[in-house]
């Protein structure tokens, strides 16, 4: 039988809002147990008007994971089974704690094998209790919601405060679960948990939810994500090694990726950034650097690097859907048998918006030309390439390119780099080259795999060795950067 005086309720405070407050006012005069973690800046004691409850202040802000173990040593020394962690934003009806009993009986649960009973996170508040119980089995849940066996807790080992916040829940689940304990989330029992500050999006057509997270939590996810990959990924449980692995995926590819549809892009690539370091060199805990320490020159060099890396990604990122004056960007590079170089080229004269020439004064004999028509990603139609000598034109056809894909007429560049070479035999002469071509927007289902694939090499990150020096993680982030850069 499971026992409601067994719970010690947990609520962890961060900044507060006053009505935030007031609901925790009313879960203390429902008379269950209540311990608040305060982690603001101000005492907020005051504010909660009812006097039967704990409250601890920690103005340094101790996170989340110290939070909970705290909670969980408080359990131990006043003899509570069972420890109910809520957020300070969750909402919850204490209807749905009477029929816990009832739901864990009916369901015919053994308290001993559970080290997670969670409720069931929703972001409808008009989503009602259920008296028939339902449930999902070994589902990893967020914190918010969750009921942790506190026996369980200390035989596995408490939750890992090198995480801070974010990925603190996840770790644990996943560490109960290769422990061969179970968890089990309550679909009856909802509890009303919004995640980050979600808005819709239509992406061609179809309506998609991004999270809209702060930017100093995609720090964490990055980070985390990381070590949670480095943690699991060979667990000899199945359900352990999956969800850490998908997860790793969310944490570093998603994140990038939705960060062209919200707000504040660079301070957020700049902590996805500041989490791939802080990785690589071991570094946990609360984040040392803030994003204002890097605005005005406090960071080290390093940091100051990644920011910068920022900067050039979103100046990248923001010409995805804003074709600049391509014509004008246009160049013309000649082989005459030493390959393509930066002495063999000329810049193109512009004939109209849609035509560039350009001329080449030759002295040796040229066997290949490649044309370079722009700067960014993009899709581009080769309308008609000629080769005028005297007075002769000599159609010329695409013999190679760096498009990711060609339909018809059409090619598909998922580099900032594209190019058309075209193999040609051209004497000592003068010999005028024009290209009729256009150049379109890539659209958003392209964009988001350009993301996806670009983001992968940065990803790549996590392969470079643990101990290295700083600077030679740089250098390697420089590298990979770059090789994002030019989509090589």
């Amino acid at each position: 039988m499971f026992n409601i005086n067994s719970i010690l309720i947990l609520v962890v405070l961060y900044e507060p809002t006053d009505s935030e407050l007031n609901k925790i006012n009313s879960y203390i005069r429902c008379g269950y147990q209540i311990l608040v973690i305060d982690n603001s800046s101000r005492i907020n004691r005051g504010e909660l008007k009812e006097n039967a409850f704990n409250y601890e202040h920690f103005p340094e802000n101790i996170g989340l994971a110290k939070a909970y173990n705290l909670a969980l040593a408080f359990c131990q020394k006043y003899d509570y089974d069972y420890l109910l962690i809520l957020d300070q934003d969750s909402i919850l009806d204490f209807n749905v704690l009477s029929l816990l009993d009832y739901s864990i009986t009916k369901l015919n649960l053994d308290l001993s094998k559970y080290a997670i009973i969670s409720l069931h996170p929703v972001n409808d508040e008009s989503m009602k209790v259920l008296t028939e119980p339902d449930a999902v089995f070994n589902f990893v849940p967020v914190s918010s919601g969750s009921i942790v066996n506190v026996h369980i807790a200390y035989e596995i080992g408490l939750f890992d405060e090198r995480m801070f916040i974010d990925t603190v829940d996840t770790e644990f689940a996943l560490r109960a679960l290769e422990f061969g304990y179970k968890t089990v989330e309550l679909l009856n029992l909802p509890i009303v948990h919004q995640v980050g500050q979600p808005k819709n999006i239509v992406i061609n057509g179809v309506s998609c939810l991004v999270s809209n997270h702060s930017a100093l939590r995609r720090y964490y996810f990055v980070r985390n994500g990381l070590e949670l990959k480095r943690m699991y990924e060979s667990s000899a449980n199945p359900e352990v090694r999956a969800f850490a692995i998908g997860y790793y995926n969310w944490s570093s590819q998603v994140q990038v990726m939705m960060i062209n549809y919200e707000s504040n892009k660079l301070e957020k690539l700049f902590y996805c950034l500041l989490g791939y370091y802080d990785f690589q060199v071991r570094k946990f805990g609360k984040a040392s650097y803030s994003f204002e320490d890097v605005l005005t020159n406090k960071a080290d060099f390093d940091i100051l690097v990644l920011f910068k890396l920022a900067q050039e990604f979103v100046e990248n990122m923001n010409l995805y859907y804003s074709i600049r004056t391509h014509c004008q960007l246009a160049e013309l590079y000649y082989d005459s048998g030493n390959g393509f170089n930066s002495n063999a080229r000329v810049d193109a004269q512009l004939v109209n918006s849609n035509i560039v020439s350009f001329v080449i004064t030759c002295d040796d004999n040229i066997i290949k030309v490649r044309f370079d028509p722009c700067n960014m990603p993009s899709k581009i139609k080769l309308i008609c390439v000629t080769m005028k000598v005297n007075d002769t034109r000599i159609s010329l056809v695409c013999n190679e390119h760096n498009a990711y894909s060609k339909t018809d007429d059409i090619y598909i560049f998922l580099t900032n780099d594209p190019q058309f070479i075209f193999n040609i035999d051209l004497k000592t002469c003068v010999a005028e080259f024009i290209f009729e071509y256009e150049v379109f927007a890539i659209d958003t289902s392209e964009y988001i795999e350009i993301i996806n694939i670009q983001s992968q090499r940065l990803i790549e990150l996590q392969n470079y060795s643990l101990v290295a020096p700083k600077n030679r993680i740089i250098e390697k982030i420089k590298f990979m950067y770059n090789k994002f850069l030019k989509g090589a």
